[in-house]
């Protein structure tokens, strides 16, 4: 009888692990997602589901919370029986010379005894590709993309192998993409030779969908590996082939088809930026000015008058987001982490005032907004329902009331991916 694969993920931030659990869900597997380490395993036992992602907020931490926070998943995740576990980060690789990909990773393969682990970021679909080991992002290199910009993470350097012996123990390796598109033999022969030189964190080159569906075939067995959202799918493709899982995940009937939508936005993402100015075009849009509200208790009052003020409006956009230049001034004014904690703090008032108003439908831009929101309204798990662009799906709260979330990874979706979102549902 062929061993039936489960598959637990813990993916760094919420609107990451959305992505991942959209990819898997499109293969028709039965996806659950847990915000933030679930306090007892009672209710997972029945193995009505495929994949287990815990969505942890440990991208932006401290180190040693993050590997904290991160072995606690991976031990409640082996507590309800999960055989191969995968460590998911974003296919940007945001994490400073400082971490926390690299030592989360490390930590990881220490609690379940892995002398080797992979790294593969890319997401052909979305434009993210490894060469050479070093990252691109539609074509241009990691450190000359938007990333370079970013508020919280800025990717100064385009090398995965640099970045990640600058933050780890181990000695890293490259898998060339010249010898993944010789082959599965050869893939295999590489990866063994590295492992056989010291080699413990092996960097994949990535170009296209086929090298992943290649390198996964060689590791499906491996018990840890780590990437983006779109070598997961890969794997899981390797054990249906082999029998070991089977589609067949019951579509989600959309509960909340008729009622308002919500965009909350706290990403300063180009893409981000491009999607706010063509929705605010057509919809009410309010900017947060985050200064003030760090100094004036009555901003969040005069936010919810506002809101109040257009409750018959389909659609509303509430955000923070701001410009390279005007974010610079803003963090110099109040400081980098204070400034968004007060973006974060008022964007989730906002998403719990809107709740208490009846709305039932939000669109999420960014990681760390998304994990705000969520906590504040204290949804725990989600059912995975289908997707608006690849690599943000609607969610669905398994508490009540039921919510609709579309969590946006800053970076992804067209210009008119808000506009989209609140018309699909």
């Amino acid at each position: 009888m062929t061993e039936q694969a489960m598959f637990g993920c813990i993916a760094d931030d919420y609107t990451g692990a959305a992505d991942l659990a959209g990819i898997l869900a499109r293969r028709g597997l039965r996806v659950i997602q847990c915000f933030g380490v679930p306090r007892d395993s009672s209710s997972f036992v029945d193995r009505r589901f495929d994949v287990v992602i815990v969505a942890l907020k440990t991208r932006s931490v401290a180190k040693a919370e993050a590997i904290s926070q991160s072995l606690k998943a991976a031990e409640w995740l082996q507590s309800i029986g999960v055989t191969h576990f995968y460590f998911k980060y974003c296919s940007t690789f945001d994490s400073t010379a400082h971490g926390n990909i690299g030592p989360v990773a490390e930590a990881l393969m220490e609690s379940q005894s892995c002398k080797a682990t992979l790294f593969c970021p890319a997401f052909p679909e979305n434009g993210r590709s490894v060469y050479l080991g070093h990252l691109f992002v539609n074509g241009v290199l990691l450190n000359e993309s938007d990333m370079q910009n970013h508020p919280l993470t800025p990717m100064t350097d385009a090398s995965l192998p640099r970045l990640l012996s600058a933050q780890s123990n181990r000695t890293v390796g490259l898998l060339p993409w010249t010898d993944i598109t010789q082959g599965v033999s050869r893939t295999e022969s590489v990866i063994a030779r590295l492992r056989s030189d010291g080699k413990a964190l092996l960097v994949i080159d990535t170009l296209c969908e086929q090298d992943m569906a290649i390198v996964s075939e060689v590791v499906c067995d491996w018990k840890l590996t780590t990437g983006g959202s779109a070598f997961a799918g890969h794997l899981v493709d390797r054990w249906i082939e082999k029998g070991r899982m089977h589609r067949g995940q019951e579509s989600e009937t959309p509960i909340t088809t008729d009622s308002r939508a919500a965009v909350l936005s706290g990403s300063c993402s180009a893409a981000t930026r491009e999607q706010i100015a063509f929705f605010s075009s057509r919809f009410p849009a309010k900017k947060i000015d985050v200064v003030a509200a760090s100094k004036d208790n009555h901003v969040l009052d005069e936010l919810i008058s506002w809101i109040d003020a257009h409750a018959d409006a389909k659609s509303i956009l509430l955000y923070t987001t701001a410009e390279p230049s005007e974010l610079a001034k803003i963090q110099k004014s109040i400081g980098k982490d204070h400034a968004a904690m007060v973006a974060e703090t008022v964007l989730a008032e906002l998403a719990n005032a809107l709740v208490q108003r009846g709305v039932r439908r939000f669109v999420i831009a960014g990681g760390e907004t998304s994990g705000a929101i969520v906590n504040r309204l204290g949804i725990q798990s989600v059912r995975i329902g289908s997707e608006i662009a690849p690599g943000v799906p609607w969610v669905y709260s398994m508490n009540e009331p039921t919510i609709a979330l579309a969590l946006k990874s800053g970076n992804f979706g067209g210009r008119s991916f808000f506009d989209d979102a609140v018309g699909n549902l």
